[in-house]
């Protein structure tokens, strides 16, 4: 995963959620290395602009439209206590290219994928992940799973893939082994065209319950 994975201020002991990004994307001659970026600046500023204090940038509505994805009623200090309440982390652990390709060229040496797939169940054994919700289909395809793994469901024109993650267990793909069961949700980014947050409201209910925001 990228350095400087998002933690809010309030998120939980145990059962916590991450939100897992695809890559950061920054000056092309940084493509291929980490730099000084972190991935908390990224929500520290959009959380600024959430509190009055930065003007808005486009690329803000990508986390706008995760927190409607729980709750498309979530109101500004919803929205604010949602991140929170959550992690935020990409799985590319260097930057990218702005669509040219760079994160499919990463991801087709087995190496990358296996280093980034322990990684990621490193990370989620050592926060208590019980939930991650990931907003990349290109790292959904190269995830640990055996293919029987994956459930696929349909909400109108929208479709989620998931996969149910048991303890102690071996995946192809990843030499780690998670110490709890871990759900996994995959849906389409929410920059893409046509993107709906509010149909996803109802397969994430369980989770907009637990984080109780009012």
């Amino acid at each position: 995963m990228y350095k400087g994975v998002w933690v809010g201020d309030e998120v939980f002991r145990d059962n916590n959620i991450l939100i897992l990004g695809e890559s950061h994307y920054d000056e092309e001659k940084d493509k291929g290395f980490e730099t000084k970026l972190q991935t908390r600046d990224v929500l520290i500023n959009y959380l600024d602009y959430r509190k009055g204090n930065k003007k808005f940038s486009h690329w803000m509505n990508f986390f706008t439209k995760i927190a409607h994805c729980i709750s498309d009623s979530y109101n500004n200090k919803q929205i604010i206590d949602f991140w929170n309440k959550v992690y935020f982390g990409n799985y590319i652990n260097v930057l990218c290219g702005l669509k040219d390709g760079y994160a499919k060229e990463y991801l087709r040496n087995k190496a990358n994928i296996n280093m980034l797939n322990d990684e990621l169940f490193q990370y989620v054994n050592q926060n208590n992940i019980t939930d991650v919700i990931c907003v990349s289909k290109l790292v959904f395809g190269v995830l640990p799973k055996y293919e029987d793994d994956v459930i696929e469901c349909q909400n109108g024109k929208s479709k989620i893939s998931m996969i149910e993650y048991k303890a102690n267990t071996v995946y192809e793909g990843c030499g780690i082994c998670l110490n709890k069961d871990l759900n996994l949700y995959c849906i389409p980014h929410p920059s893409g065209f046509g993107f709906e947050p509010k149909n996803y409201n109802e397969v994430f209910n369980r989770l907009r319950k637990r984080l109780g925001i009012h």
